[in-house]
């Protein structure tokens, strides 16, 4: 999608403090914010370096090898399932990961999705080979249930006035290239959905009802956590190897598993600490990004 160079005003959001939670102008372009209000996602090409990416993968292959005790805090390594390894809280344990978090071109996305408002709230890697798998489509709601077609005020969608709120993304980063027919999948326009999806709806890629997205290493997904989701069975003879993130509005919610991980502050930069902060205040990484926009 195109890349937006030119601020416009939007609507504002007075907090009753003095200040405004949605800012003057647009991160997005319009046919950025006419996708995600359709489809629930955006696809985001080459938005991590071929640096970062070739020196993400001996770290990770590190942790994977390591014994758990080895691994430094507070990171932690888990299996899903028997073909599917997950690492949590990666940025705790190298710059890259954090590097990563603070992406420009992500920023700029979960940013004007957010009134400019993000948080990071969750970073895992995942590591997954092939094997046989049952899966079911899901949203995340951090817990929170309601009935269907009440909004969820931890994971919102709205659109107004030309813009998007939505409260809670979540970010698909590829490490190694993913061909078609496998790897994330998703139910294109679900997240608007307020009628309850079939049992059996079979996560794989099945158009126009499901659908899988080729992908790069270095290709980035940002979609709504209302969309119907999850990864479809890996079948290729090397791993799936994706990161994880995800974004809430900064300072709407906070739940105690949420980042930062204060014990550990002394290994997060003061960007991404701020960057992981419930704070009503623009941070430095919203900042550069609206500077770039705007240009000279």
């Amino acid at each position: 999608m195109g890349r937006r160079r030119q601020s416009h005003g939007v609507g504002r959001v007075e907090t009753g403090t003095g200040m405004t939670a949605q800012p003057q102008m647009s991160f997005l372009s319009p046919e950025e914010k006419w996708h995600f209000e359709l489809q629930g996602y955006l696809l985001l090409t080459g938005v991590v370096p071929d640096a970062d990416l070739s020196e993400m993968r001996p770290v990770l292959d590190g942790w994977l090898a390591a014994d758990e005790k080895e691994l430094p805090a507070p990171l932690k390594r888990g299996r899903q399932a028997p073909n599917k390894t997950h690492i949590g809280h990666i940025h705790y344990g190298h710059e890259v990961f954090q590097r990563l978090n603070m992406n420009p071109e992500i920023i700029r996305v979960v940013a004007g999705l957010t009134w400019g408002c993000p948080r990071l709230m969750h970073c895992v890697f995942t590591h997954m080979v092939k094997g046989p798998e049952e899966l079911h489509f899901h949203r995340d709601d951090d817990g929170v249930k309601v009935t269907h077609g009440f909004r969820n005020p931890n994971n919102d969608f709205q659109v107004a006035d030309g813009e998007i709120y939505c409260s809670h993304l979540a970010t698909w980063v590829a490490l190694a290239d993913v061909p078609s027919g496998t790897g994330f999948c998703l139910v294109p326009g679900s997240h608007k959905s307020t009628i309850p999806e079939p049992e059996d709806l079979p996560v794989e890629h099945d158009p126009p009802t499901s659908i899988t997205i080729p992908m790069k290493a270095g290709d980035v997904i940002v979609f709504s956590t209302r969309l119907l989701h999850n990864a479809s069975p890996w079948t290729q003879d090397y791993p799936r190897l994706n990161i994880f993130q995800r974004y809430v509005f900064s300072w709407f919610f906070d739940l105690p598993h949420l980042y930062p991980l204060e014990e550990h502050r002394e290994k997060l930069s003061d960007d991404m600490y701020e960057l992981e902060k419930m704070t009503r205040d623009e941070k430095q990484v919203v900042k550069r990004v609206r500077e770039m926009l705007d240009g000279p």
